[in-house]
């Protein structure tokens, strides 16, 4: 792998918010290449911090990132291999920032010094958005005409956007809720059925309690809009089928 996007800043100071198409950095993986656009600030560091995940992930790199893989001690027989993968993953970091960012980690010495530091100066993006995707998720409210698989891809967006940051942020049971409490007063009659399935206590219940839910809902759905289908036909023939009117010879 080369360092393609080290290359493209030129003589004149660029604006550090945005990131010319060739800044993008081209790296392999082992499900092929990844073309991840350089972190540029609060504004795009939760998507990019996962992107960052799983290409470390896919290369075995994000135990150095992350710190779980410590660094072995000097004269150790695994220093070396330590190194050179720290290295690595240090790289490809550095590579996948622009030179606004770049400047905060000049100083780091290794992968998880250098990912920690990045934590730490963008963390706040990280509260602004735990409080706006728990705002969403836990209150938001399903319109009547809105098509079920629409919400449910909604409600599950911001499931995963909180799970992305932290996975305590949201849990199994939490989606099962949220997505009951979100459903429209017209609905209530069918929300009472789910009731039953709603098992606070025995946590290792809850990825199944979250797909029954999660099904019984999405059908319900797709059984209210083929009622509204039918129903718009019916009441689109009825004027139709008016008495016929004339004289009897």
């Amino acid at each position: 792998m080369s360092g393609q996007g080290g290359s493209t800043a030129g003589t004149t100071a660029p604006n550090p918010n945005t990131s010319s198409p060739t800044a993008t950095a081209v790296l392999l993986s082992s499900s092929g290449s990844i073309r991840i656009p350089p972190l540029r600030g609060l504004e795009n560091w939760r998507i990019w911090r996962v992107r960052m995940e799983v290409l470390l992930g896919e290369l075995d790199l994000i135990e150095y990132v992350d710190g779980t893989k410590t660094q072995p001690s000097s004269g150790s027989s695994g220093l070396d291999d330590w190194l050179k993968s720290d290295r690595k993953a240090c790289g490809i970091i550095r590579r996948c920032v622009n030179d606004n960012v770049m400047t905060n980690i000049l100083a780091c010495e290794t992968s998880s010094e250098v990912w920690t530091q990045l934590k730490q100066l963008y963390k706040v993006a990280d509260i602004v958005a735990i409080i706006e995707l728990h705002q969403n998720f836990f209150s938001h409210c399903m319109l009547d005409e809105t098509c079920i698989n629409d919400h449910v891809r909604t409600m599950r967006s911001w499931y995963d956007q909180l799970r992305a940051i932290n996975s305590n942020l949201a849990n199994d049971f939490d989606w099962a809720i949220a997505l009951i409490a979100s459903l429209p007063l017209l609905w209530d009659v069918f929300i009472q059925t789910l009731r039953p399935l709603l098992n606070f206590q025995d946590k290792t219940k809850w990825p199944d309690m979250a797909k029954q839910v999660t099904s019984l809902v999405m059908a319900e759905g797709q059984q209210k809009k083929q009622r509204s289908v039918e129903a718009g036909l019916l009441a689109k023939r009825t004027p139709r089928q008016q008495p016929h009117s004339g004289l009897v010879a």
